[in-house]
């Protein structure tokens, strides 16, 4: 399988990032609260797909690839 490429961010959406740090961390502490470590079921009406999150998760949800890890959010 080929290694990802990730592009390097710009000043500017390094800046954007920034910005959004506080809403990242209060997304963190939601996730932690209420789904990590626990099973979530979504029911539809044909099926039932169940998923676990955990804290290795959480910056992929959030869209960013960030190579330090997640434990500096949690």
């Amino acid at each position: 399988m080929a290694k990802k490429e990730y592009k390097r961010m710009s000043i500017k959406e390094t800046t954007q990032i920034t910005r959004q740090l506080n809403a990242i961390y209060k997304a963190a502490h939601l996730l932690q609260e209420h789904f990590v470590d626990k099973k979530v079921s979504f029911v539809g009406e044909v099926s039932t797909v169940a998923f676990i999150f955990s804290t290795t998760n959480f910056m992929h949800l959030c869209g960013i690839d960030y190579r330090r890890g997640t434990h500096l959010f949690f």
